[in-house]
């Protein structure tokens, strides 16, 4: 019974992202379009969902992150702690943080009114543990991905970990990119959800017959 009960749940997910991956897909190009940091801060986003990004600072210190840890852990996560995924803002040019640092005389007070919001949030893979993640800005970072508002939002405890560094952030407007990401194809998509819904449908019938 419970083997059966694994075997829909998963099925299910496996059905759902197949939907999310085609979802993407029909937004997506094989070949990544070139976009600026400033249209994405000012919510345009490209047909192509496919995107590289060449002009951004990178606010790696603003980052947050998930990681696993057993049920009964009450240990915090050290430099050596495996992440599943982080979060990370990017800002152009045009961002009041942007040119409130490179007026040079901006106080900090002055700094962290220009730093109240952010409109782009990376996700990404890309640095395996939490000393991986970088402590200091970068700028003229490039970053190649799909944009996922089609398909995700930030989830509710990313957003309030968002929130205590960007109290003005909005999460309706903000663009999610994923880094590394690529789209999967139609043909794979729609087979993965297939696969999703043959799999949930045995695990059912099987159960039906014991019954």
């Amino acid at each position: 019974m419970r083997i059966r009960f694994i075997l829909v749940i998963v099925g299910i997910m496996l059905a759902y992202t197949g939907w999310q991956e085609l979802t993407l897909s029909r937004h997506a190009k094989d070949e990544p379009e070139e976009v600026k940091t400033a249209d994405l801060e000012a919510g345009k986003i490209p047909e192509n969902c496919h995107v590289v990004v060449k002009d951004a600072m990178a606010l790696y210190p603003a980052s947050v992150y998930h990681y696993k840890k057993s049920k009964f852990s009450v240990s915090k996560p050290t430099e050596s702690t495996a992440i599943t995924d982080a979060l990370y803002p990017i800002i152009s040019k045009n961002h009041p943080f942007s040119k409130a640092m490179t007026s040079g005389n901006a106080s900090d007070k002055e700094l962290d009114d220009a730093l109240s919001t952010v409109g782009v949030i990376v996700k990404t893979k890309e640095f395996g543990t939490v000393g991986g993640i970088p402590t200091k800005m970068r700028d003229g970072v490039s970053l190649q991905g799909l944009i996922l508002n089609h398909v995700e939002k930030l989830d509710s405890k990313d957003e309030k970990l968002l929130r205590s560094s960007f109290p003005n952030l909005d999460p309706a407007k903000v663009v999610i990119l994923e880094e590394g990401r690529k789209p999967k194809g139609i043909a794979f998509s729609v087979g993965m959800m297939a696969g999703g819904v043959v799999l949930s449908i045995l695990a059912l019938l099987a159960g039906a017959k014991k019954a």
